[in-house]
This record gives structure tokens, C-alpha cells and sequence, in this order.
């Protein structure tokens, strides 16, 4: 996606961070309650992308984790 086709998220994500609440996490990062979920600014443009591109159907899996959390069998 081109910078001219993702502006509208950057002018979303410079709102947000005038409009919506934002506290500093235990590492001294921020965090920003969107939608109601905190996520942190590294974040935030890839998860309001999403939200604005993403066409789902009724057989759609979205399966999430952090990097690191999968099955480890010995």
C-alpha cells in the first residue's frame, strides 16, 4: 500500500492520539485504549489498516499470537 493510499490512517492515528485515553505501561511505553483494547504505537497503524481493508465471510479464521508462543514438544 502507498503512503497516498494509507494518509487516511495516519491522520486517524494523529487524532487518536489527541482523542483517546493513553497511560504509560509498566516499561515506560505508551499504551492507547482503542476499541477497547490497549495496544501500543508500533501497533496501531497496522491494527487500524486492518480495520479498514478487512472483508471478512462467514468461514473467515483470524488466528492471532505474539511471536514465541507456540508448541514446543520434547
Amino acid at each position: 500500500m502507498s503512503d497516498k493510499e494509507s494518509s487516511p490512517i495516519i491522520n486517524n492515528l494523529v487524532e487518536m492520539d489527541e482523542e483517546v485515553l493513553k497511560i504509560l505501561s509498566w516499561n515506560k511505553s505508551d499504551l492507547y485504549q482503542w476499541e477497547g483494547f490497549w495496544c501500543s504505537p508500533s501497533i496501531m497503524k497496522e491494527t487500524m489498516d486492518l480495520k479498514a481493508t478487512f472483508k471478512s465471510v462467514p468461514n473467515d479464521v483470524l488466528l492471532a499470537s505474539s511471536m514465541k508462543t507456540g508448541f514446543f514438544g520434547g
